[in-house]
């Protein structure tokens, strides 16, 4: 996904509902350019060491793949520009409102705590691919983005066949977009929706999840 169809400017260029949208793709091209440009310059910097920032994290991680599998000059500035622009408000909103329900269940705290103990090395960073692996703290996570997801409040949808959806007839080209935070709060699909439940995603309970 480039940093042009996530803003969705190129796109509504397409459709002509933006007719000034030329000149804002011709400036997040330009964006684009000088993100990567500084990414390279980072990237061939044998001097400094490197830190657990975003950028020194998608070159730990790119190098990491092989030849064949590396990213793209679009992939590494989409994800520098999410991460790091458009994804850090909601970051943080997103570990405000997880540390304020966390402060009234004492016991997850403790538990958590333990459990980014445990991955932690002598130098007192956090392996994070390990971390991500733990049960309780995946469920953590999982239950902050269904109930406040981050960005993307919205998903587009192209219907492929003519056919009807509840009371409404929806045609073969047609464009929908569907609401995730109207899913993400469904009873249908969730128990008590609006529960902050930290376990509910746990191993044990995956299944209560109504897919």
């Amino acid at each position: 996904m480039s940093i042009l169809n996530f803003l969705t400017f190129e796109r509504l260029s397409q459709w002509g509902l933006l007719p000034s949208g030329r000149k804002a793709v011709a400036s997040f091209r330009n964006l684009e350019d000088k993100i990567y440009e500084f990414y390279l310059k980072r990237k061939n910097d044998k001097t400094t060491k490197r830190s657990k920032n975003i950028i020194d994290l998608i070159i730990e991680e790119d190098e990491s793949l092989p030849e064949d599998n590396k990213w793209t000059k679009s992939e590494i500035v989409s994800n520098i520009n999410l991460l790091q622009i458009v994804g850090a408000d909601s970051t943080i909103n997103a570990t405000t409102t997880f540390v304020h329900y966390l402060a009234g269940q004492i016991k997850l705290q403790e538990e958590i705590r333990e459990i980014v103990k445990l991955h932690q090395n002598n130098n007192g960073d956090i392996d994070l691919k390990n971390l991500q692996d733990s049960n309780v703290f995946n469920s953590a996570v999982k239950e902050i983005t269904r109930m406040f997801g981050p960005a993307m409040t919205t998903t587009f949808r192209q219907i492929t066949k003519t056919s009807n959806l509840g009371k409404y007839k929806v045609r073969k080209g047609d464009q929908i977009f569907v609401p995730c935070a109207l899913k993400h709060n469904d009873p249908n699909l969730f128990e008590k929706p609006f529960n902050f439940d930290l376990m509910r995603f746990t191993e044990n309970n995956l299944s209560k999840v109504n897919k």
